[in-house]
Order: structure tokens, then sequence, then C-alpha cells
């Protein structure tokens, strides 16, 4: 049903969450193609009273995006996600999360997005913004969010 799935990790364990519930739709044989993707903000050219050179902007996103890459392939070789049938791509996309992982799931047609989401509410949604509703606000692809455990609601 779900053959193209994108899998959006930021490096966290909270994030790698998602992951469990992956590697049951690869046992089940619900999916053909994982894409897991981390997407890399820009680094700002000021920060304080600081001032970043062209030269080494360029460079701090270079290393940013290299860093990313190495931990989506670290994940990707995991033997779990490595089925028979089962291919995994990896992709580091520029720009914020909530702006660039819907367009990328609709450009490679996948069939589903497998979040995992940090179950805020109340204050703490308000403040820090939900990366997953933004997803979810803009996808035309059905997506899946999972909590973590641990995770609580706070009012």
């Amino acid at each position: 049903m779900y053959d193209t799935v994108v899998v959006p990790l930021d490096g966290s364990r909270m994030g790698e969450c998602a992951l469990s519930h992956v590697e049951a739709m690869v046992r089940s044989g619900s999916a053909k193609k994982l894409l897991l993707v981390r997407a890399v903000e820009p680094a700002s050219p000021s920060a304080g009273e600081f001032t970043f050179k062209p030269e080494d902007l360029a460079a701090i996103n270079a290393r940013n995006k290299e860093d990313a890459g190495r931990y989506l392939e670290g994940i990707a070789a995991q033997p779990a996600l490595r089925q028979d049938g089962v291919t995994v791509e990896t992709s580091v996309l520029s720009g914020s999360p909530g702006d660039v992982i819907a367009p990328f799931a609709e450009q490679v047609h996948a069939d589903l997005i497998l979040m995992s989401t940090h179950g805020r509410s109340g204050a703490r949604r308000w403040i820090f913004g939900s990366l997953a509703d933004k997803i979810l606000l803009q996808s035309c692809i059905p997506v899946l969010m999972v909590r973590g455990p641990g995770c609580c609601i706070e009012a």
C-alpha cells in the first residue's frame, strides 16, 4: 500500500522513534523504498555580535550538510532496514524542515511520510510550534505521526 515512504529525521533520539515503525513496515513488506531525509537550515550570516565571511558561511553550511549525510548513511546501514527487495536512499535537504519536507515527498511521489512527534501541547507548543503540524498541513500525501516512549502531553 505504501511503496515509497519518506522518513524525516532530525538527529534526535525522539526523531528516531519512528524507525521502529519503519522497520515493521519493511518486515511486513508494506514498504519497498525508504527515503531517509534530514533538513539542514543554512547558517545565518550573523550571530549576535559576529558576522561570518561568505567563505566561512559556505564552509559551515557544507560541513553541516556532510554531517547530516553521514548521520543518514549510518541510519540507512541498519540491517533492519536492509531487507530483500527494499531500497534505502538518503537525502539532505536545504531549508527549514517545515518548508522542505512535504514538497520533497511530493516531488519523489512518496506514498507516505512517517515521522515522530514530540507531542508538545499547550504553551510549549505555542512557543516552539509544531514541525509535525506544519508538515501535515502542507502535505497532500498521508502523514503518519508517532510519539516516542516517555512522551507526555502537557497542558
